[in-house]
């Protein structure tokens, strides 16, 4: 088996269980399994390909409730050596496998800068959590990319909407472009968009954002 057949297995029998409040399980936004934030989780596994020999930064994957989100929480149950950066950490602070490393902060690109530098991983995601950062935040994130990651993939989901921001910073084809255009040794492979809306997100019916899911790789030119 596979470590993403491994990840996909553990997502279903996990996802909406009592072990995983709502705001993580998709009962508060999104209808369940069946559901556009567990589609975040499904593609982000699908897209990161990890192996055994991986090692994962993954960004914002921390809870004040659950101490981490349940996508952390898989990655480290398939062994997989993941350093998770966040402000808030929850109960889980001295809980955690011995595969996980806390890390406590803002991923800006000073940070991001000195944990890839440190840690030198393969991977890099995060989970719903650009359309909650800065505009300098966001630019950060992806310039940290492009200065010092040398990894495989890149993998961000997050909520869009071609021309409006709704909320916070999320994300518009303007300040998206903004962001990943500062990529210049790592390409857009592949990009998808959820077949599912955001419950949150419909007034009247009318969709008013929705999730996609991009991944990025070493570019050979």
């Amino acid at each position: 088996m596979t470590v993403t057949t491994q990840l996909k297995e553990l997502l279903w029998k996990s996802y909406g269980t009592t072990e995983h409040p709502a705001e993580w399980d998709g009962y508060v936004y999104g209808g369940g399994k069946i559901s556009q934030r567990f589609w975040e989780y499904l593609i982000a596994i699908d897209m990161l390909g990890l192996t055994k020999d991986s090692v994962l930064i993954d960004i914002g994957g921390g809870s004040p409730v659950t101490g981490l989100s349940i996508f952390p929480q898989l990655i480290a149950k398939a062994g997989i050596k993941l350093v998770v950066v966040d402000q808030d950490f929850g109960l889980l602070e001295n809980g955690v496998l011995e595969n996980v490393t806390l890390e406590y902060g803002i991923a800006d690109h000073e940070t991001l800068t000195r944990l890839i530098k440190k840690y030198k991983p393969t991977h890099i995601s995060s989970i719903s959590v650009l359309e909650h950062a800065t505009e300098v935040q966001q630019k950060g994130i992806f310039q940290a990319i492009e200065d010092v990651f040398k990894g495989k993939k890149a993998v961000f989901t997050f909520e869009f909407h071609e021309t409006t921001c709704h909320f916070d910073q999320q994300l518009t084809t303007k300040t998206l472009s903004n962001c990943v255009s500062l990529l210049k040794r790592y390409y857009l492979s592949r990009i998808e968009r959820s077949p599912l809306n955001c419950v949150n997100a419909l007034d009247d019916m009318t969709r008013r954002w929705y999730p996609l899911a991009v991944q990025f790789e070493k570019s050979s030119l």
